[in-house]
């Protein structure tokens, strides 16, 4: 990965002092591995740059917040990313996020910028873990450097999210080739999603590319109202889609620092085949409306219309 652009990794509200030392760490990271371990590491310019404004930082925010931020102690996230790694430390940072929005009842704007710095902080420590390595040393069943492509690029599903077959591979700390391996790990798509199989091409894959539109569609929906502040309710309410997704965001917690699991959502919609219609219906539900009052509003026949479409709905879906 080149220097990426961060003006869709900067969330509005986001505190400037921490704003300016992402973009330090971002202006400076050419020629730095993302390994934490590497003499010209990522890390050392998270701990240049960054550690010590969230010190600062923790200061001046009120006290009820400063649970949901590493920094107020020894552990920072420059020794937490070289001791437990990238994935750990987005893990235990979305962890502590989601247990702010739990535990403060009164959502104010204050909260909100908190929310969108933790949100900053949280995707330049992603960018960091995706930018690629220049090479990788992986072992042959001989026990020499070479075999598999050494410039493939350790990404994520492109449908889910999830590690690729390639990625995966790596993660387990099983870099010898065995005899029969003739080297179909994807890289791109994970194993799930893979375009061919043993048995032949995959029919989750066709299925996947046939609704992959969909998914971005339903992607962008529920991630624009992800950590939308509560002053931007109202105007949610004037589009019925708008405000089940605001609400559904809400009720699950879902925040823009988490892209990969707002992904899983949306191909949960796709897959279960929540229509907008049936969004309008579980809207209308919420404000107490009957069967009979939704059928007659959206132009239904029968109450039993409406009744067989909220039957097949799983309830995960529905709002509380």
């Amino acid at each position: 990965m080149d220097t990426p652009d961060l003006s869709q990794w900067i969330f509005r509200g986001c505190d400037p002092q921490i704003l300016d030392a992402v973009k330090q760490v971002v202006a400076n990271w050419k020629g730095y591995s993302p390994d934490p371990m590497a003499k010209r590491s990522l890390v050392h310019l998270i701990e240049k740059y960054l550690d010590p404004v969230v010190k600062e930082y923790l200061q001046r925010i009120p006290e009820a917040f400063r649970f949901s931020l590493l920094g107020g102690g020894q552990e920072t996230y420059s020794r937490l990313i070289r001791s437990e790694g990238y994935r750990y430390t987005r893990d235990l940072h979305t962890t502590l996020e989601r247990g702010l929005m739990a535990s403060t009842n009164d959502i104010d704007r204050d909260r909100d910028d908190h929310l969108s710095t933790l949100s900053t902080i949280y995707s330049l420590i992603w960018l960091c873990e995706l930018k690629k390595q220049k090479r990788l040393q992986i072992r042959d069943k001989d026990g020499l450097t070479g075999g598999l492509n050494q410039k493939l690029d350790r990404e994520k599903c492109k449908i889910c999210g999830d590690p690729t077959e390639f990625s995966a591979f790596l993660s387990s700390n099983k870099l010898d080739r065995g005899e029969n391996d003739n080297l179909r790990y994807s890289y791109i798509y994970c194993a799930l999603h893979k375009s061919t199989s043993d048995r032949g091409s995959s029919n989750t894959y066709r299925s996947s590319i046939r609704n992959a539109d969909k998914v971005n569609k339903e992607f962008f929906r529920l991630y624009a109202r992800s950590n939308c502040p509560v002053h931007e309710e109202d105007y949610c309410k004037k589009d019925v889609i708008k405000h089940y997704f605001y609400l559904y965001v809400r009720q699950n917690r879902l925040i823009q620092a988490d892209p990969e699991d707002v992904r899983k959502h949306a191909i949960d919609f796709v897959t279960s085949r929540i229509t907008d219609h049936k969004k309008i219906i579980l809207y209308l539900i919420k404000q107490g409306l009957s069967q009979t009052e939704i059928a007659k509003l959206l132009n239904m026949k029968h109450r039993q219309s409406v009744s067989k479409s909220l039957a097949s709905i799983p309830d995960r879906f529905r709002l509380i």
